[in-house]
C-alpha cells in the first residue's frame, strides 16, 4: 500500500468521524425542552398590572441560573422579588404601579445545561374597555425563546457545507501532486 493511499484512507476516515460527530451533536441538541406558557404573553394588553411574571418549561431548571427582569418603557427595572422555582415553573413577583409598556426579559439555564433567552413585551392600561381588547395572540404561549442547539434548515445546510468543505480540503491536501524531480 502506497503512502498516498494510506493518507487518503486516513483523511476519509477523519472526515467520516467529523460528519458523524456533527450529526450526533445536532441530534442531542434538538431533543426535548421547550419554553411553554409565559405570563404575560408576548403582545398582551392587561387591564390590571400583573403581580408576578411566570415562565414554564417542559424540563426542570437550575435555580441558580435564572435571570428575569421586567423593565418599563424607559428601560428602568421595576421592583421585584426573588424567583420561585417549582420544578419546571418559575414565578417572580413584580410591583408594577403605572400604566405603560413593559418588557419581560429572561435567561434561564435548564438542568441539562441548555439556555433559553428571550423577551416578551406587554402593555398595562387601565383604560382598556374589556378583556376582548387584548390582541388575539395574547393568550397564546410564547414561542421558543432561544435555544443554542437550533436545528433550523439554514443551520443544517451550513453545517453540512462546512463539513463537506473540510473533507474536500483534506482530500486535496493528501492527493496534491508531488513536484517532479530532475
Amino acid at each position: 500500500m502506497g503512502r498516498t493511499t494510506r493518507w487518503g484512507k486516513l483523511a476519509a476516515a477523519a472526515g467520516a468521524v467529523v460528519v458523524v460527530a456533527i450529526g450526533v451533536l445536532m441530534y442531542a441538541g434538538s431533543r426535548g425542552a421547550d419554553l411553554g406558557p409565559v405570563y404575560p404573553a408576548d403582545g398582551a394588553a392587561l387591564r390590571e398590572p400583573p403581580h408576578q411574571v411566570s415562565l414554564t418549561f417542559d424540563e426542570a431548571v437550575q435555580p441558580a441560573q435564572i435571570h428575569i427582569g421586567v423593565s418599563d418603557g424607559g428601560g428602568h427595572l421595576v421592583p421585584s422579588g426573588a424567583p420561585v422555582v417549582a420544578g419546571a415553573a418559575i414565578n417572580k413577583p413584580v410591583t408594577i404601579q403605572a400604566d405603560g409598556d413593559y418588557v419581560l426579559a429572561y435567561h434561564v439555564v435548564l438542568a441539562d445545561g441548555r439556555a433559553f433567552t428571550g423577551t416578551n413585551r406587554f402593555r398595562v392600561s387601565s383604560s382598556l374597555a374589556s378583556p376582548e381588547a387584548a390582541p388575539a395572540d395574547a393568550a397564546q404561549p410564547a414561542a421558543g425563546g432561544h435555544d443554542h442547539f437550533g436545528d433550523d434548515p439554514l443551520s443544517v445546510v451550513l453545517t453540512v457545507v462546512a463539513a463537506g468543505s473540510v473533507i474536500a480540503l483534506l482530500v486535496m491536501l493528501v492527493h496534491r501532486p508531488q513536484p517532479r524531480r530532475p
